[in-house]
């Protein structure tokens, strides 16, 4: 886009970079108070090792949108828009660097930096691409607010920012078109005024007979009203859910590298506090996840607990935590005994959806920004457990029955070999020599839907002519179900 004239006596890039000056810093004042000092009170995890691992999966995650993109393949193609915007919106950040501020500075600096035919094609393509990227606003504008798949329809995905968003896109795309038309419309030469829309347009408003002044006075409005929606994104995003987009990438990098399902231990002598009730007591990661939150609802769509009608929201816990964060501000030096002003337990999240979570991980494994969601659920229900002794009844019959029984399911009429009838399966005490330990676990023993799944695998095993064994009655519970 060609910058327009001077603002009277003052030169067009003292003008503008004394707004983007503003803007980035009111910009830096919000997210060094609302986030970096706030994500700072948790605790140290270690999230430091593998760099290159880590890095690797970050820019696959980030800037390859492959966690948007893997449900494309069971056919939801909302994955496809995102990465089209994603994608469309870095080329067009980088068009600002080139044709807006450095423009603005010095005349000529987009020829100079990409040749003439450079500019002509980079126009062109962004003159193409915010078409294509209107369009696509279209469609998500109608998928979000009027046909609303369930994932769309939680209070949080509904809220104004995401409308807000999508017409400050969609502003930045309009005005893009528009500067260029009124550009060939005053009669502008060039490689920006061979862009096929824009020119097209343009010719279209000449044969209106909008006349070269109107032109010019449009092209100016429109250039400007380009960069006052890129400023006042600036100064938006960190007050928005979209801090995702600095968040996201950062907690892609500092994302778990454990196996799927492995919570963090607890070092019992030497712990503070016993699980998180307060948010010194979550780690900075966990923090963060609050601003990498993209608020999608694919957590909570995939959630079976959610799903059978109970309270969790995958989507809410995280996006709660950080809301309370924010209200409280930071609360000071780390401090075992402080108390907050109120408190996030019955607060303002439900002690019974801490215990709705299943801990099936389903809620990670559809984040598109590695949220962690079950290791904080499980924080929270360490502290109702070890420091408030808060636990439902169900959960207080399991862990008596561990104790009692060496497993969690009270009242089970099986035995730990009940299964294995009829499939002629040793144990270890009968063929020591075996080369495999098969460990069948607490449920496929005794929870009698779940013994089909312990005889299927006993019969893959015995076709497959492996050596293996079973502990049998020897076998008792792992002690997992308490810890979590």
């Amino acid at each position: 886009m060609v910058p327009p004239g001077d603002i009277g006596a003052l030169p067009l890039w003292v003008g503008v970079f004394v707004l983007l000056g503003l803007a980035l810093a009111i910009f830096h004042y919000a997210f060094y108070h609302r986030v970096v000092r706030l994500v700072l009170q948790g605790k140290e995890t270690a999230r430091f090792d593998r760099p290159l691992e880590r890095l690797k999966g970050a820019l696959l995650i980030s800037l390859g949108q492959q966690k948007v993109l893997q449900r494309v393949k069971y056919g939801d193609y909302a994955g496809i828009g995102h990465a089209t915007i994603f994608w469309g919106f870095l080329t067009f950040m980088l068009s600002y660097v080139i044709f807006v501020f450095a423009a603005s500075a010095k005349g000529g600096f987009p020829e100079w930096l990409l040749t003439e035919t450079g500019v002509r094609v980079y126009s062109q393509y962004l003159d193409i691409l915010a078409a294509v990227l209107a369009v696509v606003l279209v469609w998500a504008f109608v998928r979000r607010w009027v046909l609303t798949p369930s994932r769309l329809a939680f209070d949080l995905t509904r809220h104004s920012d995401a409308l807000i968003i999508v017409v400050l896109i969609m502003g930045l795309m309009l005005s893009t078109i528009l500067t260029h038309a009124f550009w060939v419309a005053q009669g502008g030469t060039g490689p920006e005024a061979d862009v096929f829309i824009g020119k097209a347009l343009g010719e279209l408003f000449t044969d209106w007979g909008i006349g070269v002044s109107a032109a010019n006075t449009l092209q100016g409005v429109f250039w400007w009203s380009h960069l006052s929606i890129i400023l006042i994104f600036t100064v938006y995003i960190p007050f928005t859910k979209h801090m995702h987009m600095f968040a996201a990438p950062v907690n892609a990098y500092f994302r778990s590298l454990e196996p799927k399902g492995a919570l963090p231990f607890m070092d019992l002598e030497n712990t503070e506090k016993f699980g998180a009730g307060r948010v010194q007591d979550f780690t900075w990661k966990q923090l963060l996840d609050g601003y990498a939150c993209a608020v999608c609802g694919r957590c909570t769509d995939a959630c079976p607990a959610n799903l059978t009608g109970k309270q969790l929201s995958p989507m809410h816990i995280v996006e709660n935590l950080k809301d309370h964060m924010v209200a409280i501000g930071h609360q000071g030096e780390r401090n075992p005994e402080h108390v907050e002003p109120f408190p996030i337990l019955e607060g303002v999240i439900s002690e019974t959806s801490i215990w709705d979570c299943l801990n099936c991980g389903a809620c990670i494994e559809e984040c598109p920004v590695t949220v962690e969601h079950v290791p904080t659920i499980m924080d929270m229900r360490r502290h109702l457990v070890l420091e408030e002794s808060k636990a439902p009844e169900s959960a207080m019959n399991a862990l008596l029955s561990l104790e009692q029984r060496g497993h969690p399911w009270r009242g089970t009429q099986y035995s730990r070999t009940d299964w294995a009838e009829g499939l002629e399966v040793p144990t270890l005490a009968e063929k020591p020599d075996a080369e495999v330990l098969f460990w069948v676990g607490c449920t496929p023993a005794l929870e009698q839907r779940s013994q089909a799944i312990a005889r299927s695998m006993a019969k893959i095993l015995k076709a497959a002519k492996v050596d293996f064994a079973i502990l049998g009655d020897e076998e008792t519970c792992t002690g997992d179900p308490a810890r979590r």
